[in-house]
């Protein structure tokens, strides 16, 4: 076993899975979801974290096993970049998703909620 260690403060596995679960269903409500590449990449980049989060061996994580601890850190990491994107007005994130970074994708309070949730404590 390595020097892992967890993010402090992260909320628990289940609680996470329930959030990013909120924010995809959001996502998929979106009616502009299939015409906007934007929200579209959103969606794939949670919906791999979750997948990763729901691989994840909460025994293990619990345990400090390196690779449950760097598994949960990304997954952390990526709500944190998905929290920065969502908010983003400076046309990065549409340049990143292929978009005119001239016109960025408004995502609405619904979303700006649900992606400022993702990370409160439980």
């Amino acid at each position: 076993m390595g020097n892992a260690q967890k993010m402090e403060g992260g909320p628990e596995v289940s609680t996470l899975d329930a959030r990013l679960t909120e924010f995809i269903d959001a996502l998929e409500a979106d009616s502009r979801i299939r015409s906007n590449r934007t929200l579209f990449f959103m969606w794939d980049f949670c919906q791999r974290t979750r997948s990763w989060l729901r691989n994840l061996d909460v025994s293990k994580l619990e345990a400090n096993d390196e690779k449950a601890v760097e598994t949960y850190n990304d997954c952390i990491s990526r709500c944190i970049m998905t929290k920065i994107m969502i908010h983003d007005t400076s046309g990065k994130t549409a340049l990143m998703t292929l978009s005119d970074p001239k016109n960025p994708t408004d995502f609405g309070t619904l979303l700006k909620e649900k992606a400022d949730r993702l990370l409160e404590a439980s």
